[in-house]
């Protein structure tokens, strides 16, 4: 059994059923409605489900270009600072993909908040990537010519000036060289002093003066003090 008020509550939960159903016909709600991008695109992001009431204003989906994509990648702020616009890049997706060439187009000012790591943009030189696909790349920022050489094998005399120890024949010799890159565990030098065919000292290098007899180590060690 109900009560009149019970009664009256549900007519008036009814009423205001009723009401909203009304108005949501009059805003185009009781029909299928086909949305048109402005542009040739892909959904990237939808923002609601089917069947969700939207507010006024409220976005609904994301679009991308199919053309003019740029991949974004993150560097570290101390390499950022020797990367300049119209650098070439290499680009491959995540996948086992060939590298593609790019150009750098944008070098943010400032660390994405997030990661704090420097936005840098790549333009690819052909349409190869999708939107959203997840991307690495090389970005070249010059050239070096010289002999690669393992860090360690890099000392410095007194006066602070770069050398290596070689091996001529069975006696140590310093050469004095100059720094033109790095890159992780190696260092690219030049010297006119250097020999291709002389190996380098990597052990016990800092206690050498020149023309002092070495030891060899097993075969693939290299020479020793």
């Amino acid at each position: 059994l109900a009560t009149v008020q019970d009664l009256a509550n549900a007519e008036k939960a009814d009423a205001d059923a009723q009401a909203t159903l009304d108005a949501l016909k009059t805003q185009g709600g009781d029909g299928q409605v086909t949305l048109h991008a402005p542009f040739a695109a892909v959904v990237t992001r939808l923002f609601v489900s089917s069947g969700a009431s939207l507010a006024p204003g409220a976005p609904i989906l994301e679009l991308a270009g199919v053309e003019g994509l740029v991949l974004r990648v993150g560097v570290i702020p101390s390499d950022a600072r020797r990367i300049r616009l119209g650098d070439p890049a290499q680009i491959a997706s995540l996948k086992t993909e060939p590298m593609q060439r790019g150009t750098v187009s944008r070098v943010a000012a400032a660390t994405d908040p997030a990661s704090g790591l420097i936005p840098v943009d790549i333009t690819p030189s052909a349409d190869h990537l999708f939107p959203g696909e997840s991307a690495h790349a090389v970005i070249t920022v010059g050239y070096a010519r010289g002999y690669v050489v393992p860090r360690t094998a890099i000392l410095m005399d007194d006066q602070g000036n770069p050398y290596v120890v070689q091996a001529a024949g069975a006696k140590a010799r310093k050469v004095n060289v100059q720094i033109e890159a790095a890159q992780g565990d190696n260092v690219a030098v030049r010297g006119s002093g250097l020999d291709a065919r002389q190996a380098l000292v990597l052990s016990g290098n800092y206690q050498l003066d020149d023309g002092m007899a070495l030891r060899f180590a097993d075969a693939g060690k290299g020479p020793t003090k």
